[in-house]
């Protein structure tokens, strides 16, 4: 074989065991974006994922508020999570109700996600009051 061909299998062996710690390394400080790679525990009950999703916008909101937009990621994964999972849990009288508001609930929190990884302050102040509107309007649904 010629030295070329050599080095380049060598610094592609090279690169192949390098790249893998470090790949591996982001996908679990950042997650899988859209594949739940910041697991909640989902309630079995609608109160309590209302609830857990009230505690994760309150942690939001205090860390929007402190400016340490990077700390978000989980929190605003979660409430997407636990709004998904949400129509399931509630009476089928208020099901279609609440899907449709849900959807709020998780474009608002997809929205600050994406303006608190891109370290957008103002963005993600205005995303939060989107994530308190539709929360109120949650709120309201399941009286």
């Amino acid at each position: 074989m010629k030295l070329t061909t050599l080095l380049a299998i060598g610094a592609c062996a090279a690169f192949a065991i390098t790249a893998t710690p470090v790949f591996a390394a982001e996908k679990e400080k950042h997650g899988e974006h859209g594949k739940g790679g910041h697991a909640a525990k989902v309630p079995d009950t609608a109160e309590g994922i209302v609830a857990e999703i009230h505690k994760h916008h309150g942690e939001t909101a205090e860390l929007v508020k402190a400016r340490n937009l990077k700390a978000v990621h989980p929190h605003s994964d979660a409430i997407t999570e636990l709004a998904k999972a949400l129509p399931a849990k509630v009476a089928a009288d208020k099901k279609a109700a609440v899907e449709s508001v849900t959807k709020g609930v998780i474009k608002a929190a997809d929205d600050l996600h994406k303006a608190a990884d891109g370290g957008d302050q103002a963005k993600s102040e205005g995303h939060l009051k989107k994530l308190d509107g539709a929360l109120a309007q949650l709120d309201a649904k399941l009286k």
